[in-house]
């Protein structure tokens, strides 16, 4: 299920909480992005994929590079204030990074 308009909010509530250091306004689609930045993303940016015509998305996240075990805690206790799915894995592209988020 997307994120609603409502939700996104919700989320941006978190990051700032969670203290990201870049956190976009308007994150960019990470479909769109060149492959190099797919390879290695930004630490702490927030990504979408699929906005949506209400702006919302199907996804919203960030990347992180060996968090601590107080940010993984941090993220536990947050992640459930955005009603969708949250999801906390490793990175495929690159296991340097986990990534965060919902959708």
């Amino acid at each position: 299920m997307a994120l609603s308009f409502d939700s996104v909010k919700k989320a941006f509530k978190v990051f700032n909480q969670l203290e990201l250091e870049n956190i976009c306004s308007f994150p960019p689609d990470f479909e769109e992005i060149d492959e190099g930045e797919k390879e290695n993303p930004v630490e702490e940016k927030t990504y979408g994929i699929d906005k949506k015509c209400d702006n919302g998305w199907e996804n919203l996240f960030f990347f992180k590079k060996n968090p601590s075990k107080e940010f993984m805690q941090k993220w536990e206790e947050l992640k459930d204030t955005v009603p969708n799915s949250s999801f906390c894995k490793d990175y495929k592209e690159n296991p340097e990074y986990k990534i965060f988020g919902w959708f």
